[in-house]
């Protein structure tokens, strides 16, 4: 017999983002001096810190960061136990500052934690807290590495000062102090390195592209002019401390792009209430591929366009933000006469609501469209039987809906539907005259006048009942003789034979046709 396999599924907890996490830091202002009471009171909470005894396993794993490069030391475990315990731990800390996190007071990634606060009395009952926690979950807590009521703080190799982030010297140190590559793995190494602070870097995949080239497969490696002056380009501007702005929801936001055919780049600025100025937050780039490198210049410079609203969306979805950009060609899409089938659809109920909602201003007309948007996602469509926003998220939108818009929207499709009524009784009613004289022309060409017959003539009588099995059988039958004339060519007919047939009847010379002389 042969036992079950042990199947081993990998622990799936996410892992944070770590620019994610920096940008969660508020915007505080703490004044330049901390009291002596107050670092008194912070000695003392730690020196009482006394977490409780719970049953626990540690697990050695420890990362040492050299001139050279980092050394990694880790027991003498599998490589999977070594990645699930990292996701593991991650979910634990998640777990037990849980509701902390929630409130804004702490923002955790792996062992490290940032306790934020706007004031030094806050500082500490917020520091209470962490501890309290820390102790119910029994948490060791190294005080040695730790940093209280600094407004100037190192974390995840970021610098985070006075709302602005500077990557870490002693980190940059070693991009600086990084020989010359002479091998693949090196370029590749190297490029980790510079990549982390990519976004300190203005059009860091365009600079990087002679050194990310090397690593195509089947490339030999070729250390030239080009590669030498992209090493010593991402040196040079770690060297030079490039200062990022952390993002603030309320301030003014711009995107500015730009595209060559070896890459696209975009940077996201905002305009500081300090001193009323622009400063980069983001600076985004990549490479073109080869399908890229194939398009026009506009539509590379709409490719940057398109590459940084997907990587900005996080920040400026739901804001209001400019477009920064010199493609003349994409301008032109805001004042195109005419669009697509759909859109034009849409915009026989946008435009007239809008109308309306901006009478008083009509060049404000822009500050009811997010109203609009949010009531037509959320109303029923017949094509779809469900809602826009229903069908794209799998839930009904949870919103206070705008009754006046709602209204307008309601007699704006009333309307219409009582147009496109009216539309289409117009347009049947003239099909109908349209076939109706066709119809009369085409009887006009086939008719002639009827045979006009006289009293005593014999006639046959088209047959208007047919019995079963009669439908092979001749259509008149006869003779009849001619009675009686009547008006408009009707007549009364007698029989004059024994056959089949009414003895006496009346018809209309349509129906009849002369009887045959033999």
């Amino acid at each position: 017999m042969f036992s079950k396999p042990q199947i081993e599924v990998s622990d799936a907890s996410p892992q944070p983002f770590v620019f994610a996490i920096t940008d969660d830091i508020p915007n505080f202002d703490i004044g330049p001096e901390i009291p002596k009471q107050t670092r008194n009171d912070v000695e003392a909470l730690l020196i009482c810190y006394r977490p409780n005894k719970i049953k626990t396993m540690d697990i050695e794993l420890s990362i040492t960061v050299t001139d050279d490069k980092p050394i990694y030391h880790s027991p003498r475990r599998s490589l999977k136990f070594l990645s699930d315990s990292l996701h593991a731990l991650q979910r634990f800390i998640n777990t037990v500052f849980r509701d902390l996190v929630v409130q804004g007071i702490v923002l955790p990634y792996m062992d490290d934690i940032v306790i934020l606060a706007k004031n030094e009395s806050e500082a500490i009952d917020r520091l209470k807290k962490v501890l309290q926690v820390s102790s119910d979950y029994g948490l060791e807590i190294n005080f040695d590495k730790c940093q209280f009521l600094h407004r100037k703080i190192e974390f995840l190799g970021l610098i985070i000062e006075n709302n602005k982030l500077f990557p870490s010297p002693s980190k940059t140190k070693l991009v600086v102090n990084y020989p010359e590559p002479k091998t693949t793995k090196e370029v590749q190494r190297f490029l980790g390195l510079t990549g982390y602070f990519r976004k300190f870097i203005p059009a860091y995949s365009v600079i990087a592209k002679p050194l990310s080239d090397l690593l195509r497969k089947d490339t030999p490696f070729n250390f030239d002019v080009k590669q030498k002056a992209s090493f010593d380009e991402l040196k040079r501007l770690l060297c030079q401390k490039p200062v990022l702005g952390i993002y603030r929801q309320n301030c003014e936001t711009e995107i500015h792009t730009d595209a060559s055919i070896d890459g696209l780049a975009a940077v996201l600025l905002q305009r500081s209430p300090d001193d009323n100025s622009l400063h980069p937050i983001y600076y985004m780039s990549r490479k073109t591929s080869e399908t890229d490198r194939k398009y026009t210049s506009y539509e590379l410079e709409v490719l940057a366009i398109i590459e940084a609203l997907k990587k900005f969306k996080v920040y400026i979805l739901g804001m209001p933000f400019k477009i920064i950009t010199d493609c003349n060609a994409f301008t032109k899409t805001m004042s195109l006469p005419r669009a697509n089938g759909q859109v034009e659809r849409i915009n026989r109920t946008i435009i007239p609501v809008l109308s309306k909602m901006s009478e008083d201003d009509p060049t404000k007309w822009f500050k009811h469209v997010p109203s609009l948007q949010e009531v037509l996602n959320s109303t029923l469509q017949r094509s779809i039987n469900t809602t826009p926003f229903e069908l794209l998220f799998g839930t009904q939108i949870n919103n206070k809906t705008d009754l006046r818009i709602q209204q307008l929207i309601d007699e704006q499709l009333q309307l219409e539907f009582n147009e496109n009524r009216e539309l289409l009784r117009k347009a049947a009613k003239t099909q109908i005259i349209k076939v109706r004289n066709e119809n009369k022309k085409s009887y006009n060409l086939r008719w002639k006048s009827p045979y006009l017959y006289s009293v005593k003539d014999l006639v046959a009588i088209k047959k208007t009942q047919q019995g079963p099995g009669q439908k092979l059988c001749n259509k008149f039958i006869g003779p009849y003789k001619i009675k009686q004339v009547k008006p408009n060519d009707t007549y009364n007919v007698e029989k004059c034979r024994n056959f089949d047939g009414p003895t006496k009847t009346s018809t209309c010379a349509e129906y009849l046709k002369p009887w045959p002389n033999k």
